[in-house]
């Protein structure tokens, strides 16, 4: 299957590169009326007890205001199955629904789940720890014995975090290891292939969200190939793995150099043969283009990261005379060096703007480790755990049936979630005052989103709403847009459209979905 994301894999900034979302949703309306702020920021959080959180599944349609998503009507006419609903938070009344508690593939949307579930057991200033481990003597800088990478189930961890592992080692004295360089992968254990796109990824793959998990995945499991057009038209272009050329990894380039001001075309492909991946390019580039860097999937990326890691460890001066070895038992040694990686409001912040699989199936495997699951996990029992983890925050365990989350990324297609199940997430953290900045502030307000199809509609559109999409093309079309939005009058809702194709009617535009939900919910904004 493909899902409908980008499949370049972006590098996390440690600040934000847009507005505040909290802070654009909280100005002035359109209408000229002051905005009232979210009294929650400020003031004791409302107790959301079992009753009053039910309260929502079970709420009359506003009186007088009630309007049944017409053009989602119309959509799903053609046979398409919809789930919608929308709430408004202040007063916990529907202002809308379209069987909302019906439950539908749910693509990204399952990424909700996530940041509510991380945000909730960590807090946004977590960091997730990356360590080196001596497992022998350190005598005159030398390690008489071997040298083990600890990882810490951190989904953000990249070159830059083993540059400062290597780094922090030199300055604690290591020169050289007379052992191996041992990578520990415990923390989850050896995972099996579960979702087919990952499974198909460990033989080839041209794409970057297919990435398989590892404890110890360096750079969401991908390498960096960054093409370069050469001195003149017909020259070879310049083509690298970044940072280095591991031993694991071959280039097999064929590039050339076209006229300025042409068309550039790339294909990048990465197979594995006989244990060794291969990473073959072909193409052209046009003789004024800037460096192209294009990420695809590596098929063992524990292995990797260890081979990236003695790349590191050598550039700092330390030399590992042994093998790289992978290992799931538990790790032994001393602290010789760690790095703490970015806050988790930053990865969830990349998680949801980029809707990177690799980072939500991480997150849900770590939470899985801390919640006491036996190793190795499934992504299936960590996304219990997901569940579990909204229901149980709440009061909500039993009564309706739970939404069904295979993995955390959304490429499970077997995951089933409604409107009302999503509506009662964002609900719920709307009344979490310590996590709710961090869950707005990772989603994306339209104005500002690189995933183009948010863009169009009037201003309110573009800039009252705070959603996360969701979509994948097998085995059905799947659309959701899932998210907060602001009432003129200054007052918070949340809504949940969800659209699946059906046996009738399995494929359907994604533009046409998006027309329609749009239209519906433009007429909320002044309910």
């Amino acid at each position: 299957m493909i899902p409908m994301i980008s499949s370049v894999v972006m590098t996390i900034p440690l600040t934000p590169e847009r507005p505040s979302v909290a802070g654009r949703l909280s100005g002035k309306p359109a209408n000229g009326a002051p905005a009232r702020m979210k009294h929650r920021l400020i003031a004791p959080a409302r107790i959301c007890a079992f009753a009053g959180c039910m309260l929502l599944a079970a709420a009359v349609h506003a009186s007088g205001k009630s309007l049944q998503f017409p053009e989602l009507r119309r959509f799903s006419a053609r046979g398409c199955q919809v789930s919608a609903l929308v709430v408004n938070l202040e007063n916990d009344s529907r202002l809308a629904a379209f069987h909302p508690g019906i439950q539908l593939i749910p693509a990204s949307l399952s990424k909700l789940y996530v940041a509510a579930a991380v945000l909730r057991h960590y807090g946004a200033q977590h960091r997730f720890t990356t360590r080196l481990l001596a497992d022998g003597t350190l005598h005159d800088g030398r390690l008489g014995g071997n040298l083990v990478f600890l990882p810490g189930g951190d989904p953000g961890l990249t070159n830059a975090e083993l540059w400062r592992l290597a780094n922090t080692a030199h300055a604690a004295g290591l020169r050289g290891v007379s052992g191996d360089l041992v990578v520990n992968i415990s923390r989850f254990g050896r995972l099996a292939c579960e979702l087919p796109d990952r499974c198909a990824a460990l033989a080839r793959s041209t794409d970057a969200y297919n990435a398989p998990l590892s404890a110890a995945a360096v750079n969401y499991g991908t390498v960096e190939v960054i093409v370069l057009p050469g001195t003149h038209i017909g020259a070879p272009a310049r083509v690298a793995l970044a940072p280095f050329a591991v031993p694991m990894l071959q280039l097999d380039a064929q590039v050339s150099t076209s006229a300025a001001n042409g068309t550039m075309q790339l294909d990048v492909e990465r197979v594995t043969v006989n244990g060794g991946d291969r990473v073959i390019v072909r193409g052209t580039v046009p003789l004024d283009s800037g460096p192209q860097r294009i990420y695809r999937a590596v098929s063992h990326p524990d292995r990797y990261a260890g081979q990236l890691l003695r790349a590191f460890l050598q550039q700092a001066g330390i030399v590992v005379a042994g093998h790289i070895a992978v290992s799931s038992d538990a790790a032994r040694g001393t602290s010789l060096a760690m790095v703490r990686g970015h806050t988790l409001a930053e990865i969830v912040h990349g998680m949801l703007l980029y809707s990177n699989n690799f980072i939500a199936d991480m997150l849900t495997l770590d939470l899985a480790a801390d919640s006491g699951q036996m190793r190795p996990f499934t992504l299936a029992q960590a996304g219990a755990v997901l569940v579990h983890s909204s229901a149980a925050a709440h009061g909500m365990l039993g009564g309706d049936t739970p939404p069904q989350l295979l993995s955390g990324s959304g490429l499970s297609t077997g995951s089933r979630v409604s409107a009302e199940d999503l509506v009662n997430l964002l609900a719920q953290m709307y009344r979490d005052d310590g996590d709710f900045p961090a869950f707005l502030g990772a989603l994306t307000v339209p104005a500002h989103t690189p995933v183009q199809m948010l863009k169009g509609g009037d201003d309110r559109w573009m800039t009252q709403i705070a959603v996360k999409t969701g979509s994948l093309d097998q085995p059905v079309s799947v659309l959701g847009v899932a998210g907060y939005l602001r009432f003129d009058n200054g007052q918070w809702g949340a809504f949940a459209v969800i659209a699946n194709g059906s046996p009738n009617h399995p494929v359907f535009s994604n533009n046409a979905a998006l027309r329609a939900i749009r239209a519906d919910l433009s007429r909320l904004f002044g309910s």
